[in-house]
């Protein structure tokens, strides 16, 4: 090309365009100084030796304007208009899929692997010893460049990121996206500056971030970062600021800080007292029943006593700790029978079949007794 009528020439006879029902002059191949076998609206622009016509308007064959790579129908007319064939010096059209990259070549690219064709794929190759793919940056493909923007460094293969290079490793912390450091031999390190195994000894578990323990180690409470107290409380979840401070007690304290640091067993009942219970599940010494294996609340009506260990100390309708002969009618040493314990003995005193003191004495206590469920305090 370029692709003339022949008739510009005088010293060419005029010939006919061999295309069927066409009476226009045949073309001619200025880059071959030949004569083509149809008129330039019929001919095949890829060379003169091409037989075949193109359609009407096309500037290329139907062999011609495909691309030459078996199994591809890309079209020249929907890649580039402009090729010209007498340029690439080849019979055959292979579009940029199938094309070497190199510039101003045209051949067929070697393999999948690359881009270019066998001569300028060995000039492009990866710098990786057993790799053969191009390099997308100055030294390495794109599968050895490192990953991280504006690197081209070569990937550690041997790093926990094989897409990045040994000074883009990231630290072993979860969660962490710090990059490490490097070692006396130019490796790179497992944690980061605020990173690393777990403090507590001879224990090899990896740091949370933020923290210095590992997860069997640390506090269970979410926000806290302290160690677990499991030298004074074997098994416990908690450090010693969120544990019970009860000794040996594994429970979490009820609050941290400004309230008591008790857990719900070993505080006092009061949720508004800050003292340890006297009992477990019970009240403080100052809030708790005088009896010594009681911790429920005094009550307000028996003084220094809960409602179920209330005695005559507060209350004279009650028998006292003690018994007494003296007295016909006496059963102890002080205080008196209920009114109506007595209006019954009363009654059976002035019965004529009440007997001797023995069975008064008797028919008393049954009384009594029977209205008393517990026993009485000798």
């Amino acid at each position: 090309m370029p692709f003339y009528s022949s008739s510009g020439s005088s010293y060419r006879p005029a010939k006919k365009c061999q295309m069927r029902h066409c009476d226009r002059e045949v073309g001619y191949y200025e880059s071959s100084n030949k004569n083509s076998f149809y008129c330039p609206r019929h001919s095949c622009h890829a060379n003169y030796k091409c037989r075949t016509p193109s359609e009407d308007g096309e500037r290329f064959c139907k062999t011609h304007a495909v691309c030459a790579h078996y199994g591809c129908g890309k079209m020249i007319s929907e890649e580039d208009k402009s090729f010209r064939y007498s340029k690439g010096g080849k019979d055959s059209w292979l579009c940029s899929e199938h094309c070497c990259k190199a510039d101003d070549c045209y051949k067929h690219r070697r393999d999948s692997n690359t881009k270019y064709c066998d001569d300028h794929a060995k000039e492009n190759k990866c710098e990786v010893s057993d790799c053969s793919s191009d390099r997308s940056s100055k030294h390495y493909c794109e599968k050895h460049t490192c990953q991280h923007p504006d690197c081209t460094r070569k990937t550690l293969n041997s790093g926990r990121s094989k897409e990045k290079c040994r000074h883009h490793q990231s630290c072993a912390s979860p969660g962490c996206t710090r990059h490490v450091n490097l070692d006396a031999n130019n490796s790179p390190k497992k944690f980061c500056d605020y990173h690393g195994r777990c403090k507590i000894h001879r224990c090899h578990g990896i740091v949370r971030t933020g923290s210095w323990y590992c997860a069997e180690h640390e506090c269970y409470i979410a926000t806290c970062h302290r160690p677990k107290d499991l030298f004074n409380a074997p098994g416990t979840r908690f450090c010693h600021r969120h544990r019970c401070s009860v000794a040996g007690c594994c429970e979490k304290a009820r609050t941290d800080g400004s309230k008591p640091p008790f857990c719900i067993s070993h505080g006092c009942m009061n949720k508004h007292c800050r003292n340890p219970a006297k009992v477990k599940n019970g009240c403080c010494w100052e809030e708790a029943c005088v009896r010594p294996e009681c911790g429920m609340p005094k009550a307000t009506e028996c003084g220094n006593y809960c409602f179920n260990h209330r005695t005559t100390h507060n209350d004279t309708s009650t028998p006292t700790s003690s018994r007494s002969t003296r007295g016909q009618y006496s059963h102890g040493s002080s205080g008196r029978r209920p009114y109506f314990v007595m209006n019954n003995f009363s009654r059976s005193s002035h019965s004529p079949t009440s007997g001797s003191r023995e069975r008064q004495h008797a028919q008393m206590d049954r009384i009594y007794r029977e209205i008393y469920s517990r026993p009485r305090y000798y």
